[in-house]
């Protein structure tokens, strides 16, 4: 608790309400919002030569982006050495191969990349300047073909990038199902953390709610890329960061009614509580999430008179927010009158 963040009266406020929950430095949502626009980019800039060369990349390197299988075969059989080559950012040739370039298929990419591998078969596991595999790329843009070719190559399918993010944790942010699938079914590890104790399913239970998934489209293969590690891939429902939080308390944070759901209808523990106590619903009532609140009250059962580390209900955070209609949907499920361990009540908090 933040002892110098006080309410109208003087009372402390929670630190739910001071530091966002489920999000880190360097934000690996963010970081694949970022892929997702460069691809688009990426595809509108087909043919543009100065693009890759300004990267300090080999005429090998741009004719894998561009999927143009007879010029890779030809520089390779003119110039051999040319497939050890690396640019500014240390990646190879078969780097480029899962990069966007010029909307070639799917296909034609993992043809090129399976002629690189020929003449080097140890570029399968090549890291570039932040870690990245071939296959962490493969997996980014959705090129199972790609995959499956490098998967038979011999690429470690638990690679890890420098913030030891993993295959999975890539095709979970990116919201790619068939590459996770492919992964998964090559024996991935769902249940590895990143540096941040941030495991795949955290994520996931990101995904359902985040900015980044607001269409229906988007959040159904969110949704379906949290079933596939829990179902397929056999993900713990109850894995914690390293603040203590479950899967449930980032899909509360985000406010997906349907992860919550989901989440508890895979066993997940709807009272479980970080290391401050708090709970997924004192998180979906901070931040003004409803469906998600109705959700754990309603359909998951839980507990709305639990109070966190510093005595504070799900109901004090709704005041400190002024949620009238948290406080309302609360209100309907129990009549109670909470009260703080210190004596103050829900009120108190109210700015209003």
């Amino acid at each position: 608790m933040d002892k110098r963040a006080t309410s109208g009266r003087g009372e402390p406020i929670p630190s739910i309400l001071k530091k966002p929950k489920g999000r880190h430095k360097g934000d690996l949502l963010d970081k694949s919002t970022k892929i997702k626009r460069e691809k688009v980019e990426g595809s509108k800039k087909a043919g543009d030569v100065s693009a890759p060369l300004q990267q300090g990349c080999s005429p090998l390197m741009y004719a894998c982006q561009q999927a143009d299988y007879k010029a890779v075969v030809d520089i390779l059989n003119k110039d051999p050495a040319s497939v050890r080559v690396r640019d500014r950012g240390l990646r190879c040739a078969l780097h480029y191969c899962a990069s966007s370039g010029a909307g070639a298929s799917q296909a034609a990419r993992a043809a090129c990349a399976d002629r690189v591998l020929m003449a080097a078969p140890a570029l399968a596991d090549a890291r570039d300047a932040d870690g990245l595999t071939p296959l962490h790329l493969a997996v980014v843009h959705g090129n199972v073909p790609l995959v499956q070719t490098l998967l038979a190559a011999g690429a470690d399918v638990n690679a890890r990038d420098d913030e030891h993010h993993t295959v999975v944790h890539w095709a979970t942010v990116c919201g790619e199902v068939g590459a996770l699938r492919a992964v998964l079914a090559s024996g991935a590890d769902a249940a590895t953390p990143d540096q941040h104790g941030g495991y795949p399913l955290h994520y996931a239970a990101q995904m359902c709610g985040a900015p980044a998934a607001t269409d229906h489209q988007s959040r159904g293969a969110a949704l379906e890329v949290l079933r596939a590690l829990v179902k397929e891939g056999g993900a713990s429902v109850d894995v914690r960061d390293a603040d203590g939080r479950t899967p449930l308390l980032w899909a509360a944070s985000a406010g997906s009614a349907a992860a919550v759901l989901a989440l508890h209808q895979a066993g997940a523990k709807v009272d479980d509580a970080d290391r401050d106590g708090l709970t997924a619903l004192h998180c979906a009532a901070a931040r003004g999430h409803t469906e998600a609140l109705e959700t754990l009250v309603g359909l998951c059962g839980a507990r709305v008179d639990v109070a966190d580390s510093h005595g504070c209900t799900p109901l004090h955070c709704s005041c400190i927010r002024s949620c009238r209609c948290n406080i309302s949907s609360v209100t309907t499920w129990r009549r109670f009158t909470s009260t703080r361990q210190k004596g103050s009540k829900p009120c108190s908090y109210s700015s209003s």
